[in-house]
């Protein structure tokens, strides 16, 4: 039988310190070694996150199936944070919708005069609000210190990092539906460009939410300076924009396919990218 809440953490709050026994029964992707010291916020966090879900101790797992649990705990762990702190999808939506209306009233002559223009600067603002929603990204993984520890066994770090990525696009999917309707409804776009652009919105959505987890990582390793070259990383969006709008001036097989191999080169080089990133962390 688990432990409660509440037992843990009173337990940790009072030690200071991580108990292997308690980790291994509450949250068994935890790899605290016996003599670590721990802040006891971080780990009773991560503790209550996943006591009824990872009751198993990864570390005693045979090599061949430790690649797969870790990836399965970042998963895990992803979508419970993002679960519980979905006010980052409202504020990325509400981020979108402000910044529409911000353009259509800056330039005048809203929506009339910016329908030619709606799904492109659609396209930019669900880059820029993406990027928003998880620009606290890894922050949490570096500051509890568990970072330093999956570092240690290369494959372990590796499956975690892409469990949380593989979560954060799951997570993105709903709301890049919604951005959708939204440059539909501001722009007023017909029945068919709404549907290329939440087609071209879920094509391109791996790539996206790879770019956002490479700036935050830039942001984790430099702090200010990261958000700097990041802003300056945006550019790399361009691709999806310009495809992303073609869709919905021609919607065809082949603008599809362009779209879709675009997305998966970009997504496997921003994963890589966000790997090594962190590994420096």
């Amino acid at each position: 039988m688990s432990p409660s809440p509440g037992w843990i953490k009173r337990r940790l709050t009072a030690s200071r310190t991580c108990s292997p026994r308690i980790c291994s029964r509450a949250a068994g992707w935890c790899f605290h070694p016996t003599t670590a010291v721990c802040p006891a916020r971080a780990c009773s966090s991560y503790a209550l996150q996943s006591i009824n879900t990872n009751k198993a101790n990864i570390a005693q797992l045979p090599n061949a199936q430790r690649p797969t649990a870790v990836f399965s705990a970042g998963l895990r762990l992803e979508l419970r944070l993002r679960l519980r702190q979905g006010l980052s999808a409202l504020g990325a939506l509400g981020f979108l919708a402000v910044a529409l209306t911000a353009v259509g009233l800056t330039l005048g002559q809203y929506p009339e005069r910016l329908r030619p223009a709606g799904p492109a600067i659609g396209w930019a603002m669900t880059v820029l609000a993406l990027v928003y929603a998880n620009a606290d990204w890894w922050l949490d993984q570096v500051q509890s210190g568990l970072n330093q520890r999956l570092r240690v066994g290369a494959r372990d770090f590796a499956g975690f990092i892409f469990g949380r990525l593989f979560a954060g696009w799951l997570a993105a999917l709903p709301w890049l539906l919604v951005a959708a309707w939204l440059i539909a409804l501001f722009y007023s776009q017909p029945v068919p460009v709404a549907l290329a652009l939440a087609a071209g919105l879920l094509i391109a959505s791996p790539a996206l939410v790879g770019l956002s987890a490479f700036i935050a990582a830039l942001r984790v390793l430099m702090g200010s300076v990261g958000v700097l070259i990041g802003a300056a990383a945006l550019p790399l969006a361009l691709p999806f924009v310009v495809v992303g709008v073609g869709l919905t001036e021609t919607l065809s097989l082949a603008a599809l396919g362009l779209s879709l191999g675009l997305s998966l080169l970009q997504t496997v080089v921003f994963a890589l990218t966000t790997r090594w990133i962190l590994s420096l962390v």
